[in-house]
C-alpha cells in the first residue's frame, strides 16, 4: 500500500528519540484516512437526508467522544440510533477504504523507533478486531510492542485502554509519549500523565489544535 506525503523523520525524531515508550494513535496520526472517513459520512449524510458533510465541517466539529460529533452535524443519537449508525459508518468506511494510506515516511519512523530500542504500541479507538487487520494489511504489526483498540466500534474514550497499556508497558511516565492528531489525545495523555505531541493534517483543524497545546508538529 502507497504512502501520502506527511512528516519528516529527520524533523520529529529529536523528540521522541529519548522516549523508552512511544504510543501512536492511528487514524489521522501514522494514517491518512480523512478522504475516507469524510466519503463515509457523506453518504450516511445522504441516507439520512440531512446537510451534507464535507472535509471543512467534518475538521472544525470532529470530537470524542465520537455520539456528540453525531449530534453536532445532525445525526440522530439516540443509543439504539448511534448503535445502527456506527454499524453503518464502519460499513461505509471499509467500501472506501482504498483511499486510506499511510503517511509518507510513517513506516521510516516507526522503523527508527523501533531500532533504538523502545517500547512501541498503538492506542486507538478504533475497533481492536480491525486495527489488528489494518496493521497487517499494511505489513507493520511487527514493529509494534502492543496494540490497543477498544473492544466495540462505538469509538469512546481511549482513556481506560490507555492505563491498561501503561500498566502492561511498565515504563516510566516520564520516558512515555503519545503522539496524536486531535485533542481527545491530549486529554488522554493528561489522564495517563505523560507527554503528548499532536500532530496537524489529521482530523482535526489545526487552529483547534493550537488553542488547547504547545507541542504541535506541523506535517507537509
Amino acid at each position: 500500500m502507497c504512502a501520502h506525503k506527511g512528516f519528516s523523520v529527520i524533523d520529529i525524531f529529536p523528540l521522541i528519540k529519548d522516549k523508552k515508550h512511544v504510543i501512536w494513535d492511528w487514524n489521522g496520526t501514522l494514517l491518512n484516512d480523512l478522504t475516507t472517513v469524510v466519503k463515509a459520512l457523506e453518504k450516511m449524510a445522504q441516507n439520512l437526508k440531512i446537510e451534507p458533510i464535507d472535509k471543512h465541517t467534518y475538521l472544525k466539529h470532529f470530537r470524542f467522544p465520537v455520539q456528540e460529533f453525531y449530534k453536532d452535524i445532525g445525526f440522530p443519537t439516540s443509543d439504539e440510533e448511534f448503535a445502527a449508525l456506527s454499524e453503518d459508518f464502519h460499513a461505509n468506511y471499509a467500501e472506501a477504504f482504498h483511499t486510506a494510506e499511510l503517511f509518507s515516511d510513517a513506516q521510516n519512523l516507526l522503523e527508527s523507533v523501533k531500532k533504538m530500542g523502545s517500547k512501541q504500541s498503538i492506542l486507538t479507538a478504533a475497533f481492536q478486531k480491525h486495527i489488528d487487520q489494518w496493521l497487517l494489511d499494511f505489513e507493520i504489526d511487527h514493529l509494534f510492542d502492543h496494540v490497543y483498540g477498544l473492544p466495540d466500534k462505538l469509538a469512546k474514550c481511549k482513556v481506560d485502554r490507555g492505563r491498561e497499556l501503561i500498566e502492561l508497558a511498565q515504563v516510566d511516565l516520564d520516558h512515555t509519549v503519545l503522539l496524536g492528531d486531535t485533542t481527545h489525545d491530549l486529554e488522554v495523555g493528561k489522564s495517563l500523565g505523560i507527554d503528548v505531541i499532536l500532530l496537524t493534517n489529521g482530523h482535526q483543524h489545526e487552529d483547534r489544535l493550537k488553542k488547547v497545546h504547545h507541542a504541535i508538529f506541523q506535517r507537509a
